[in-house]
């Protein structure tokens, strides 16, 4: 939040923020900042929201709007990011750090969590490739987290994102709005509005 509020004032009047929690680079959005083992669609959806309200130009990373997780990987023979095999060849191979350590650190904060295969669907290779083993391993979860799941379910993740979507589309103080913390001081709360002329959100 405070992140944000610094971004805001430092941008008014001179550019256009990006607002994203997730890329490429970054451990699945969900995992990071929400619980995922309580309140995976609850936590998704707050996200979402933040995303699609906050100022500046949303940005969604492939598998955000389903809500994917983290994988689980079992050893490190089953990532690809080199960096992460790099730093397992320093910190296990050489300095003799645990592996059981290493691996529960990676399967936190590494990249190719936001890298595994789009789930598609609940066939094989989450409907992502017909090949016998696509370039990572698929999350185990993808019979349950997956598009296919979401489509006709009012209530999912991917809906949720495609009423945000348009709600901002229609609502231009969501876009232009000026943005005001009402909570600044307050670490358990986000609540804050944009507005636009006589239009408040």
């Amino acid at each position: 939040k405070e992140i944000f509020n610094k971004w805001d004032k430092s941008l008014s009047g001179k550019g256009w923020n990006t607002v994203y929690f997730g890329n490429h680079d970054n451990p699945r959005m969900v995992s990071r900042f929400g619980d995922i083992e309580n309140y995976h669609q609850e936590s998704a959806k707050m996200l979402a929201t933040l995303l699609l309200t906050l100022p500046g130009t949303p940005f969604l990373y492939q598998g955000d709007e389903i809500g994917m997780t983290n994988n689980v990987f079992q050893n490190i023979d089953e990532f690809d990011d080199l960096q992460v095999i790099n730093a397992y060849q320093v910190l296990v191979n050489e300095q003799k750090h645990s592996s059981e350590d290493f691996m529960n650190a990676s399967n936190k904060i590494a990249r190719d969590h936001a890298r595994t295969p789009m789930q598609w669907n609940a066939e094989s290779n989450a409907g992502f490739s017909e090949s016998a083993k696509p370039w990572l391993k698929i999350n185990d979860n993808y019979k349950k987290i997956n598009v296919e799941n979401q489509q006709n379910d009012e209530n999912s993740i991917l809906n949720y994102y495609k009423q945000l979507i348009q709600i901002r589309k229609n609502n231009a103080a969501l876009i232009y709005g000026a943005y005001t913390d009402l909570e600044p001081q307050n670490n358990d709360i986000w609540a804050f509005t944009r507005t636009l002329d006589s239009k408040k959100n």
